[in-house]
């Protein structure tokens, strides 16, 4: 397999367009995992409160359309889409930082309102030696907070937010990883204040933070 590996920062930009007094906790683009990625391909996952139309697309650091990955009306929720590293017409793309961008609008055609909000990436240094877990930032923290986690070799990973009485609460990364040092968000609008404990989880490597969501 043809692997490419993308620089090192990735930008999320989320513009937003409601007739309604929406605030931007209403919609999140979150920043896509693994970052930076290869042709096995990346998940990029957002957040809506409210129905919507959307539109979410990739540019190049020129402002030229790549690939269109999401037009549609779409429901409340949290929702995620793959893009393979490939363009509109299905060709590999040229390693480098590429844009995502999303917009949400309650008309298609009318701009209301506009948010804007940027998403950035620690490098993956492919030359890590050890697995690690870093304590989230900030913490305590409310809602969003940032984890960050290094694999040494190529491995499926989980990373798991449990309760402290071990009742599993979410789940934020369930995949295979290349080498390298990755970050993730969690957002923890829906749990409830109080301690938790984080775990990676990769072969038999495991190892277990706590952080505190407090309001």
């Amino acid at each position: 397999m043809l692997y490419i590996r993308f620089s090192s920062i990735i930008i999320c930009v989320l513009f937003l367009h409601s007739i309604l007094n929406a605030q931007p906790t209403q919609f999140v683009l979150y920043q896509n995992v693994p970052n930076p990625f290869d042709s096995s391909g990346t998940t990029i996952y957002f957040k809506i409160s409210i129905p919507v139309f959307v539109n979410l697309w990739v540019e190049d650091t020129l402002g030229t359309h790549v690939i269109s990955l999401v037009s549609q009306q779409t429901d409340t929720g949290f929702h995620s889409v793959e893009w393979n590293a490939r363009n509109q017409n299905g060709n590999l793309i040229t390693p480098g930082n590429y844009f995502c961008k999303m917009t949400a609008s309650t008309f298609r055609d009318s701009i209301i309102m506009q948010y804007q909000d940027v998403l950035s990436v620690n490098e993956v240094n492919s030359n890590v030696e050890t697995f690690s877990l870093l304590q989230n930032y900030p913490n305590p923290f409310n809602p969003i907070t940032t984890i960050q986690f290094s694999i040494p070799f190529e491995d499926y990973v989980t990373l798991k937010v449990f309760g402290l009485l071990g009742e599993e609460v979410a789940t934020l990364v369930s995949q295979r990883f290349l080498p390298g040092t990755y970050s993730v968000q969690w957002d923890a609008g829906n749990a409830s204040d109080g301690i938790y404990v984080y775990r990676l989880q990769s072969g038999k490597f495991s190892q277990s933070k706590k952080l505190i969501l407090l309001r």
